[in-house]
Parts: structure tokens; C-alpha cells; sequence
């Protein structure tokens, strides 16, 4: 499967490491630190990990499902009007800093995401010297 340039491994891993990092930023909230972009290393490193090909639409599509993961566990952890109407109208509760915060996220996943997995060089025999 390759949706977006991103293989169903890729994919599959994206969506675990948003789970993962939603559930970080939920905890963290609880605990008074909020830092979304926690969501978008942990998705964009499990998304790269997984993959074994560069693609920048990749990064894009787990961009996107970063941020609105953390949108999402931020409402969960504190609902003002309710979770439906709370992530419809989640603009409400960004102003400048946060709203940065949201776009840094959306940046480290796009990078992170964005790249493969280090692949091993193939070996290969020494030439044969040929002054013996």
C-alpha cells in the first residue's frame, strides 16, 4: 500500500506513535506541562522508523495527524463545552504562543516524518589487488 507516499508499515506506526504521543501530552497536561509538539517527535519518529523511503507528502499526512492528536488530547484533558464542540472550535483556545506551539509540532512531525531509516550498505568484497 502506498497512500500519500507513506507504505501501510509507516502508516500503522504513525498511528501508534500518535496514540503514544497524545497519551504523553494528555499526562503531561495533568501535570502541568503542555507541550504539543511531544506528539508530533513521537509520531514522526515512529512514522521514519518504520518507513524505508523518504516522502515529503508523508510528513504532511503525519504532520497533520500529530496536531490533531494533540488537539484532541488536550480537549480530552480539559473540556470546556464539550469534546465535540470543543475540537470543533479549538481555534478558541490558541492565541499567539500556543497557537506557535501547534505549528512547532506540525514542523518537528513534517521533518521528522518526512525521512527513512537508515539503511545498511550492502557488503561488499574488497577489489582484488592486483600487484601480488
Amino acid at each position: 500500500m502506498n497512500w500519500l507516499g507513506a507504505g501501510f508499515a509507516s502508516l500503522v506506526a504513525a498511528l501508534l506513535g500518535a496514540l503514544v504521543g497524545a497519551f504523553a501530552h494528555f499526562e503531561g497536561r495533568r501535570h502541568g506541562i503542555d507541550f504539543p509538539p511531544i506528539v508530533g517527535i513521537v509520531t514522526g519518529l515512529a512514522a521514519a522508523l518504520a518507513s524505508t523511503s523518504t516522502s515529503g507528502l508523508r510528513g504532511m499526512l503525519v504532520a497533520s495527524l500529530a496536531v490533531w492528536a494533540a488537539a484532541l488530547a488536550e480537549v480530552l484533558e480539559s473540556p470546556a463545552r464539550g469534546v465535540v464542540a470543543d475540537i470543533i472550535r479549538f481555534n478558541d483556545r490558541l492565541g499567539f504562543a500556543r497557537g506557535a506551539s501547534y505549528v512547532g509540532c506540525a514542523v518537528v512531525t513534517l521533518l521528522l516524518a518526512s525521512r527513512a531509516r537508515p539503511q545498511r550498505a550492502p557488503l561488499t568484497p574488497e577489489p582484488a589487488d592486483s600487484r601480488r
